[in-house]
């Protein structure tokens, strides 16, 4: 859904690479890199301080009311 209200060229590299992606979609940590010196998946890794428990830690917040 994300690339049907990106940018149009932002939409256009998504289609340009999109059988890559359904290709690896299995695959944890892969990124794609898009610049003028580079551009492919790379293997990416999360931050040493990343856990199931940081990830879950505001999974119920709801914000302040106004």
């Amino acid at each position: 859904m994300q690339k049907d209200f990106e940018r149009k060229k932002i939409s256009d590299i998504y289609d340009s690479v999109s059988d890559y992606f359904e290709k690896y979609k299995n695959r944890k940590g892969l990124a794609y890199i898009y610049s003028d010196n580079y551009r492919g998946f790379v293997d990416t890794r999360l931050p040493s301080f990343w856990s199931e428990k940081v990830s879950k830690a505001f999974k119920d917040f709801k914000g302040k009311k106004k």
